[in-house]
Formats: C-alpha cells, sequence, structure tokens
C-alpha cells in the first residue's frame, strides 16, 4: 500500500529528473565505458524517469552490478 507521502516523494523524483539533466544517476558513472556511453545517450534523449528505467531495465545483463541499479531504481520510487 502506498502512502501518501510515499506518491508525493515519488512525483517529485519524476519532476526532479525531468528538471536536473546535469545529474546522472550513480550507478551510469560506475559501468564499463560501452555501457556508460549507451545509457549517456539514452539521457540524452530526454526520457521520463519510468522510460530510462525501462530502457536500463533491458540492459540489465550488461550491467556491472544490477544490484546498485536496483538500488538506484528503489531509491527513486520505481
Amino acid at each position: 500500500m502506498t502512502t501518501q507521502s510515499d506518491q508525493i516523494r515519488k512525483e517529485y523524483r519524476r519532476w526532479r529528473f525531468e528538471v536536473d539533466r546535469e545529474t546522472i544517476p550513480e550507478f551510469v558513472n560506475n559501468q564499463t565505458p560501452g555501457v556508460q556511453a549507451t545509457l549517456r545517450q539514452i539521457l540524452a534523449q530526454r526520457p521520463s524517469l519510468e522510460e530510462f528505467y525501462k530502457k536500463a531495465l533491458e540492459m540489465r545483463t550488461s550491467l556491472t552490478n544490477y544490484d546498485e541499479f536496483l538500488e538506484w531504481a528503489n531509491s527513486e520510487y520505481l
């Protein structure tokens, strides 16, 4: 069950992701150079938070540390 405060946090995270394009999710910086380049290209397309999550999730077998990605996703209320 999602509380109202969780819903507010989730909406804030969506908004922040759309507005703050300078901040790269930390898990991206810890990937191999090729995966970093791919994730940065996805970010350059200005996807929504959910779209970025889905595209990164499709790459899960290529991620150096999948658990770190999941931690990021959980922190973003995905």
